[in-house]
This record gives C-alpha cells, sequence and structure tokens, in this order.
C-alpha cells in the first residue's frame, strides 16, 4: 500500500502514513486539500486533493477563536507535532515523525527496506564493511581473500590444474558473498552505521554506488586478465 509523508510549513514531514491514515487525519481537520504529500517510495510532492482515495467534506471546518479572549493562549508543546494546511494549524497529540533508529540494530525504513540491491556492499565489500560499522565482518573477508589466494599460489605451483581449480573455487566463494553483500547491504548499513536521517544514508550511499561499480569493474577486468594469462602459460 502506498504510503505518504506529510508536508509542514515549518520545513519538517511527518509519516510515513498509509492512506487509511491520512484519511482518518482529514476526518479530524488535520489535514486540509492544500496539504502538500511525499509519495514515500517515489519523492513526488502533491497536494492531498490530488489523491483520489481521500474524501474532504464539502466546507472544512475552520477554527474558532473566543472574541474577546481573556487568557493568554497557551503556547503548543514541541511535543504536539503539528502539521499544517494552508492557514490551518492542528496539532497532534502524538509526535508522527519517524525515530531515527539507525545503528540501533533496530527496524529498517520502510524506504530503506524496498531497496533490493547495494552496489557499494557488492563491489567494494571489504572497505565497504570497515565504512559501514562492521570493521569485524571486514576484516575477516580481507584475511578470507588473502587465504584464498595463498592457496591458490601454492596450488599453482604444484600444478596448472590445481592452480586453475584453486582459482575457481576461490573466485566462487568471493562472488558468493558479494552477492549475499549486495542483497543485504542496505539493511545492514541502516542497522550497523549512524545516519542523520533518510535522506543522508540515500546520499551517501550514492557515493559508495559509484564506488562500487567501479570496484566491480575492476574485478571483471583483473578476472579476465588473470584467465587469459592462465590459458597463455597453458600453451
Amino acid at each position: 500500500m502506498a504510503q505518504y509523508y506529510v508536508l509542514a510549513q515549518d520545513g519538517n514531514r511527518y509519516g510515513p502514513a498509509d492512506i487509511p491514515t491520512l484519511q482518518q487525519w482529514i476526518d479530524e481537520n488535520r489535514i486540509l486539500p492544500t496539504t502538500m504529500l511525499e509519495d514515500a517510495s517515489t519523492g513526488q510532492q502533491l497536494p492531498a486533493s490530488a489523491l483520489s482515495e481521500l474524501r474532504f467534506p464539502t466546507a472544512m471546518p475552520q477554527p474558532t477563536m473566543p472574541s474577546q479572549p481573556t487568557v493568554e493562549a497557551t503556547p503548543p508543546t514541541p511535543s504536539a507535532g503539528p502539521i499544517y494546511g494552508r492557514g490551518v494549524q492542528v496539532g497532534y497529540s502524538q509526535p508522527v515523525t519517524a525515530q531515527n533508529t539507525s545503528g540501533m540494530r533496530a527496524d529498517v525504513p520502510p524506504e530503506i527496506e524496498a531497496l533490493k540491491w547495494n552496489w557499494g556492499a557488492f563491489g567494494c565489500s571489504c572497505l565497504w564493511l570497515l565504512f559501514h560499522g562492521l570493521v569485524l565482518a571486514g576484516i575477516g573477508l580481507f584475511c578470507l581473500n588473502v587465504l584464498l589466494g595463498s592457496i591458490n599460489v601454492l596450488l599453482g605451483s604444484m600444478s596448472s590444474v590445481l592452480g586453475n581449480v584453486g582459482a575457481g573455487i576461490g573466485w566462487l566463494i568471493g562472488f558468493g558473498i558479494s552477492i549475499w553483500l549486495g542483497l543485504n547491504g542496505h539493511k545492514l548499513a541502516w542497522r550497523y552505521n549512524r545516519y542523520e536521517s533518510v535522506d543522508d544514508y540515500f546520499r551517501r550511499e550514492q557515493v559508495w554506488t559509484i564506488l562500487g561499480f567501479i570496484g566491480f569493474a575492476l574485478s571483471l577486468i583483473t578476472l579476465v586478465f588473470g584467465i587469459l594469462f592462465r590459458l597463455s602459460l597453458g600453451r
């Protein structure tokens, strides 16, 4: 089910909330037709009236003001978590802003849960682990790569056939680990590394996506040259 953030005029956004929750807030006069929403999956912004699933009353109630106030109005508390329409402010009894759970090994936000592949984790596995709070895993993966390389060299000195078999097995093990990290990288990054917000996560992981592409390309080139070199030795 689609989910949307409610954009406040103070620059904050609240949610995400599904259609039934948004309709409940409309019925409680918390969202107006002109209140801006943001699609949690695509980032598209649109007024609440643009969603055909939402129903607005024909006449939106306006807050009543006493003609002669005798008591100074109490300012809203920070915990009220107000959401703004155009010219109308309505406070929530509970804030709807999601808690930042990054680095807490807790639940992953739906925007990140929906991501299926992490190029940084796939293409730069060791470095990616080291810079995402998984230091021991990064060191362990590096040591494993060194061990597999050493075994490959040892087998190659004994027999070209054994060397080729060892290289193939070592490559399959490393490639399998990289694929697993690529599939689970986004969840691991959010659970073990600290980010200021979901937007901060996307901004930083974009850099790792570029590095992952570069790392994968270099690994592929190295693999091709390695195969060609072994074939030249076998002639």
